[in-house]
């Protein structure tokens, strides 16, 4: 186990936006870098970059998932992602409401806020003006920032998610007592 837990600590994933002028690096869950191709994003108006950070949030989520498969598969743990493949009716449960979990982070005073509404369905919000308020470094800090406040959202709905379907004192997925080999 020791090996997935390093794999899973130390693995990056690094994607680009749909339009390929924004890049962005996570690792080990937790957002690093957000990079803008220079000169992109003084022409960004505020809708259209709040699309292409969703969709870039939503493409880090689908990466870092298959990063996870990968190192899991790697150590010959299967853990399943569709309610269909459950191995417990509670594992089942479990798939099924994150499958539909909506999460949005803090939003009081934050210029930028993103959400998701399922696994695929991720918005980013930018307050108005923030665009012409805050100069690139600012933002980049702003939205590095606003996405590590989403995935501890995120990861605390998660938890209470496996809590209401396991129990607390058993909140892993993989269908397995821990005492079973």
């Amino acid at each position: 186990m020791g090996r997935v837990a390093d794999g899973l600590n130390t693995m990056t994933v690094t994607v680009t936006s749909p339009d390929g002028f924004v890049k962005a690096q996570v690792k080990a869950k937790q957002p690093k870098h957000l990079l803008f191709r220079p000169g992109s994003f003084d022409a960004y108006e505020r809708i259209g970059l709040e699309h292409q950070l969703g969709r870039l949030a939503g493409l880090c989520f689908v990466g870092y998932q298959r990063a996870v498969r990968e190192i899991t598969d790697t150590a010959g743990l299967r853990v399943p992602l569709d309610p269909k493949h459950a191995r417990t009716p509670e594992q089942r449960g479990y798939l099924e409401e994150l499958a539909t979990l909506t999460v949005i982070g803090p939003k009081k005073d934050r210029p930028i806020v993103f959400g998701i509404n399922g696994p695929t369905a991720w918005r980013c919000r930018i307050a108005p003006n923030i665009l012409q308020e805050y100069p690139e470094p600012e933002f980049v800090t702003a939205c590095l920032t606003a996405a590590e406040e989403f995935m501890t959202r995120f990861e605390f709905e998660k938890m209470v998610l496996r809590n209401k379907h396991f129990g607390s004192g058993r909140l892993n997925t993989t269908g397995l007592r821990p005492w079973d080999d």
